[in-house]
């Protein structure tokens, strides 16, 4: 995106932006955020990034027990559809 990107107010700029102010401790801890970010993903059935947030969740201190258990709530709450995701985080989980 060049310097259009990253030059204020561009796209690219605004993004990093709000990354930066959603990230790290606020009112909930990062291993919260991660956390409800992996159920997202799984949920949502966006792959792009899901073996990212089981590592990001763990780095943030999370269990392997507390990641299986968002595991099971956001196939709970994507429905059949969300099953392959949800596979795919826990044999990640399981590898680390």
């Amino acid at each position: 995106m060049g310097a259009f990107g990253l030059e204020p107010p561009g796209p690219r700029a605004v993004f990093m932006q709000l990354r930066d102010a959603a990230a790290g401790n606020g009112a909930l801890a990062t291993k919260t955020k991660e956390l409800i970010a992996l159920a997202v993903c799984i949920a949502g059935r966006r792959e792009d990034g899901l073996e990212d947030r089981v590592r990001m969740a763990i780095r943030a201190g999370a269990s392997r027990p507390e990641v299986f258990e968002v595991i099971g709530q956001a196939i709970l709450m994507g429905g059949p559809r969300s099953v392959p995701l949800g596979q795919l985080a826990a044999d990640v989980a399981e590898r680390l």
